[in-house]
């Protein structure tokens, strides 16, 4: 891989000669000095993944190996190996040509898809270093730095964060930087990378670049090559109308944009908001000891996905691919917001050994639709009720996943003011619903209790003490229950605290409930 002590700096030539510097040598303060009328307004970075179609396969780097695709009919080498370099294979060359050259070689197909998914793997870790990211072909990331600069104290620690992001994905790469996306692209594809920063340096950086870089017609390329046109700089000397009648306007278009004399638009790139990553197993298999390894994978990338973005999740689903391409789904749930693999790992153990995988299974991958933004409270340290919560949260999602998600059931408020109806059982939630009731007891008898009544006024064990607050109740007129009544709460010379109402149609008096 390259790293930024063997990048170079072009600032502004003398005379005829460029001014290389490296970049310890480039403060922050010059890194962040003022732009001037010479200078672009944007500075663009390119990482160029110059082996991605063999770093994102299962292919061991440092054995003989090459990704082929076919072209007109032919299989041709797309990306080889160090070692199958060294052996004088090289990308555009045709497989039978290579393995005259290496009969032991390595070859595995294009896989389009893992490549576009590493691609944009990478392009969500550069996020973190600036908003403004975009897809630039197949095999190359652009960025935008130069709003970045102050926020990470200049070039050299924005390269050296860098690196470390690039380092984790463990992609071959080569960087190059300019005031334009093309010229970073260009910059980042030669032998020697370089980096520029001021636009009036982008005639003299670019002069020595293949003349191919403007053109991909085989034509057109021989008859530059036929007028003594080389590099690029050959292509600057000629004037424009002849170059535009001879070879094209495009020409001029593809250069003038290197150049910065003409806008190149890039759509940004947005991180995807759900999570979906599948392991194809080497043999198709139904041991749960063989499933496991790939399935902690899995969540550990679900974890550093989600703590990249301070986020959390909900519910995902452990997927398992059969040979006859039919799909076992486990749709795991967590009462509270997760975002650790041990614990998902947890969960999905449990589900999958109540799984009955009737058929082989070839692959298995872990989804999540639902990504939301998670802002852990503040936790006190000498208050341990939020690592009981938490245990509690984690034993009642155990429970759950082992014995089914109706195991647990609590008290629930109903929207019904009646006390017999006004209760129910339901499925186990962290959320609690509450309904504004006056107060009212924990217990209450089944049937209603008559009171006996003396000179007016109930007893209970005694003359009954009567507080002015009243709660009347006249519903349940719909389904033929309907009361008519006027609680209040009442104390005994006992000291019990009651619940009593008087039924306003029949006017006695009745026992409901007793408050602990």
């Amino acid at each position: 891989m390259v790293s930024r002590q063997n990048l170079q700096v072009l600032s502004k030539p003398e005379s005829s000669a460029w001014h290389r510097i490296s970049p310890s040598q480039l403060t922050s303060a010059d890194a962040m000095r003022p732009l001037s009328a010479g200078q672009g307004v944007e500075l663009w970075l390119c990482v160029y993944l110059f082996r991605l179609p063999l770093d994102v396969l299962a292919a061991a780097a440092d054995q003989p190996a090459v990704v082929i695709e076919e072209k007109s009919g032919r299989l041709m080498v797309i990306s080889a190996s160090l070692s199958a370099a060294e052996s004088g294979i090289q990308a555009g060359m045709t497989l039978a040509m290579a393995l005259s050259l290496n009969q032991s070689l390595g070859v595995y197909p294009r896989d389009p898809r893992s490549e576009r998914c590493g691609q944009e793997s990478l392009a969500t870790r550069l996020s973190k270093i600036s908003n403004r990211v975009a897809l630039y072909t197949e095999s190359s990331i652009v960025i935008e730095i130069r709003g970045s600069l102050r926020l990470f104290g200049g070039m050299d620690e924005l390269l050296r964060r860098l690196e470390l992001e690039l380092n984790k994905a463990a992609y071959a790469y080569k960087i190059g930087l300019a005031p334009t996306i093309r010229a970073a692209f260009w910059l980042a594809q030669s032998p020697e990378e370089c980096m520029v920063y001021a636009q009036d340096t982008l005639v003299s950086a670019l002069g020595g670049l293949p003349v191919q870089l403007v053109s991909q017609n085989s034509k057109q390329l021989l008859r530059m090559q036929r007028s003594g046109i080389r590099n690029l700089a050959d292509l600057m000397r000629l004037p424009r109308d002849g170059v535009a009648r001879r070879f094209g306007t495009p020409v001029l278009e593809i250069l003038d944009q290197a150049l910065g004399k003409v806008p190149e638009l890039v759509n940004h790139y947005k991180p995807q908001e759900g999570f979906h990553e599948e392991r194809e197993f080497y043999l198709p298999t139904r041991d749960l000891n063989r499933i496991r390894p790939a399935v902690t994978e899995l969540l550990n990338k679900l974890q550093g996905y989600l703590l990249e973005r301070q986020a959390a999740i909900q519910r995902f689903q452990c997927k398992l691919v059969h040979l006859d391409r039919s799909v076992s789904e486990v749709d795991v749930g967590c009462s509270h917001y997760a975002n650790r693999a041990e614990h998902m790992l947890m969960l999905v153990e449990e589900h999958l050994q109540r799984l009955e995988i009737k058929a082989d299974a070839v692959s298995v991958a872990i989804e999540a639709s639902r990504i939301e933004t998670f802002t852990p409270g503040q936790l006190d340290l000498l208050d341990p009720l939020t690592t009981n919560q938490q245990s509690w949260h984690q034993l009642t999602e155990q429970f759950e996943a082992r014995f089914g998600k109706s195991c647990l059931k609590r008290l629930a408020a109903c929207s019904d003011h009646r006390p017999e109806h006004a209760f129910a059982m339901s499925e186990y939630c962290t959320e609690n619903s509450t309904v504004g009731y006056a107060e009212r007891p924990l217990w209450l008898l089944g049937i209603p209790q008559a009171l006996m009544v003396v000179q007016g006024w109930p007893q209970w064990h005694g003359v009954l003490c009567l507080t002015r607050s009243y709660e009347r109740i006249e519903q349940g007129w719909w389904d033929q229950q309907d009361i008519c009544r006027d609680y209040c709460v009442a104390h005994n010379i006992r000291g019990s605290k009651l619940w009593i109402y008087r039924d306003r149609r029949s006017k006695g008096w009745f026992l409901h409930g007793v408050f602990a």
